[in-house]
Formats: structure tokens, C-alpha cells, sequence
């Protein structure tokens, strides 16, 4: 089962991901993915593998008609305009930086965790692969592996805490303290933890190496 947010959008998460899914099946693993539905039009790429799409709330909606319920204009007036996209957008960054942990996919947990019990239900599965980023998804893989007993495999394709830009999603020292927490809790699940750079994999071996069951690989971009 591959966790992936992103993996049929044009980025470069879903650019790895994908490559990896296409040569699954060439040696000999039946994957589906547990992803979010595509919001453009992606050539997938993905040959063999199944997809299991499970979308988050929108919450770009529900921002644009927070704000326009505070404005309290007259119905006259209010008709026919549409809120800035830039006043959206500040909200959206605001309610993300403060109040989305681990990140702003973490409203996709619920409906990915029904889903993800789901398709372990229905049928057997050797192993749980996710990737970060986003962070949710090893939440997501953590927790359906200590849930089912499926061994769990961690990719770092970036750090989580220790990224340079940590004070875009971690604000303040209460904010560090629950992602720290939240990444151990993860890692101590995970039976295999990889890293894409000897960076990623030093930080990792030496902040939690008192959790990890065994030492990190390495495994480059697109280097099989």
C-alpha cells in the first residue's frame, strides 16, 4: 500500500512516486496507492498500479464564505462581487501556519484513514510505503501500521523538523515540541526509514536514533 497525497499531481512528490509505482510490478508487487484525486489533468503513468482516491474538505470555499458572512454588507451590495483572491489567500496562509499540524493536508487524515482501513481489510498487504512530504502522510502510515501490524516503510524526501524553513509551519516552541513529538511517534512505528540525501539520513540517525529500529538508508532520486 503506498500512502501518497500527491501522487497523481505534477510535482515533484507525485514525479517519485509514480516512477516507484511503475516499477513495483516489474518486481513482482501488486501496489495500490491510497491518494488524493487529481485536480488536474496528469498523465499517470502508472501501469499496473491501483488507485484508491479519497478527497479531502475544501476548505478554499469555506474560507471565501467565512470572510464574506464577516463583512456583513447589504444584499444589494454584495451581489455580484466576489471576495479578492489575495484576502483568501492571507487567511488560507494564516489558519495553515497556526492551526495545521503537521500541515495543511491534515484534513485529509480522517477520510484517508477510513479508507486506508478499509482496503486493509478487504484484502492483504506486505507492507505500508509513505512519503514525505506532506508530514501527514507518515502520520497516516504510522498509524495504519500499528493499527494492523503491517510493517511500515518511512521516505524522507525532505526534513520535518530541522528544515531550515521550520518557522513557516512552526512557528513557536509549543509548535516544535508537538511536531518533534509527532515525528518520533512515527518513527518508532516505521520498521524501515530511507532518505533521499546523506544529510536527511545523518540528521535522522542522530536526533532520533534511540527510536529507529534500524539505521537509515539512503536511496537517491531516481537512482535504482
Amino acid at each position: 500500500l503506498i500512502i501518497g497525497h500527491c501522487i497523481v499531481e505534477a510535482n515533484m512528490g507525485g514525479v517519485r512516486l509514480r516512477r516507484i509505482a511503475r516499477l513495483l510490478p516489474r518486481q513482482g508487487w501488486d501496489a495500490v496507492a491510497l491518494t488524493h484525486p487529481s485536480e488536474r489533468g496528469v498523465d499517470r503513468e502508472m501501469s499496473g498500479l491501483r488507485l484508491e482516491e479519497v478527497a479531502a474538505p475544501d476548505l478554499t470555499r469555506f474560507y471565501t464564505r467565512l470572510r464574506s458572512l464577516g463583512r456583513h454588507k447589504p444584499a444589494s451590495e454584495a451581489a455580484g462581487r466576489k471576495e479578492p483572491t489575495s484576502k483568501v489567500i492571507g487567511l488560507t496562509s494564516k489558519i495553515n501556519r497556526w492551526l495545521m499540524i503537521p500541515d495543511k493536508q491534515v484534513l485529509w487524515y480522517r477520510p484517508a484513514l477510513a479508507r486506508g482501513r478499509e482496503v486493509l481489510r478487504r484484502e492483504k498487504f506486505d507492507a505500508i510505503f509513505c512519503s514525505l512530504d506532506p508530514r501527514t502522510c507518515l502520520l497516516l502510515g504510522a498509524r495504519l501500521s500499528r493499527e494492523t501490524g503491517v510493517p511500515c516503510i518511512l521516505e524522507y524526501r525532505d526534513l520535518w523538523t530541522g528544515n531550515p524553513y521550520y518557522h513557516v509551519t512552526q512557528p513557536t516552541a509549543l509548535h516544535r515540541r508537538i511536531h518533534e513529538s509527532l515525528e518520533r511517534k512515527a518513527l518508532r512505528q516505521a520498521r524501515c526509514v530511507s532518505a533521499v540525501c546523506r544529510g536527511i539520513a545523518d540528521y535522522l540517525g542522530q536526533k532520533y536514533g534511540s527510536v529507529l529500529r534500524a539505521p537509515v538508508e539512503l536511496n537517491y532520486n531516481f537512482f535504482d
